[in-house]
């Protein structure tokens, strides 16, 4: 067969790429099929996210004049959730201030690969999403996440989160903004809150 045009050439090329392509795709979808899609289930470390589920009311002190000022007080409402068949929990929080409502929203997960809790913080004051880690400590009922967030001004803070479970029905909830000082680390109370379960 002649050609009498470089594009029927490429014309030909390209439909034998996607037929090459429709192959691979087809061996691929036919040995899913056969293995069957991956269904991964909670483990023992997703309880963490089982003992936080429901709603929880919070009395919360802000500390804006630094920690040895007068705290302002809030109060707060989180909505606590399990998704993806209790792979992930999904915070949703509230909270009324002067001038408008701070409304926060928080999706993590354990990633047993890295040993360690994994989520994303995002709310209505900063255009950036936190990305937080951290491990839980089952003696002390504790999970400590750790990340990096945005001040108004766009400045990098290193910030400390600590939950720590009282009972079924009560938990605390304090923020720390974290500085190096030589060798010394410096954990600085931005806020802390009394939560009860509703």
């Amino acid at each position: 067969m002649a050609f009498r045009s470089r594009k029927q050439i490429r014309l030909l090329i390209f439909l034998l790429m996607v037929g090459a392509a429709y192959c691979v795709l087809f061996v691929a979808s036919d040995g899913l099929r056969a293995q069957g899609f991956p269904e991964p289930k909670p483990t023992e470390d997703h309880n963490v996210f089982a003992q936080n589920k429901g709603t929880w009311l919070h009395e919360i002190k802000m500390y804006l004049s630094g920690p040895n000022g007068s705290p302002t007080k809030f109060q707060g409402k989180e909505e606590v959730k399990l998704v993806s068949g209790g792979l992930y929990q999904q915070i949703d929080f509230r909270m009324e201030m002067p001038n408008r409502e701070f409304e926060g929203h928080f999706l993590s997960g354990y990633n047993p690969k890295a040993k360690q809790y994994q989520g994303t913080w995002v709310d209505n004051f900063t255009h950036a999403p936190c990305r937080l880690t951290g491990k839980y400590d089952g003696q002390e009922k504790q999970l400590i996440l750790l990340g990096t967030v945005q001040d108004l001004r766009g400045n990098e803070l290193q910030q400390k989160q600590v939950t720590t479970w009282m009972d079924e029905k009560t938990k605390s909830f304090e923020i720390f903004h974290v500085f190096q000082q030589g060798d010394k680390e410096i954990s600085v109370l931005l806020m802390e809150s009394k939560a009860t379960k509703q």
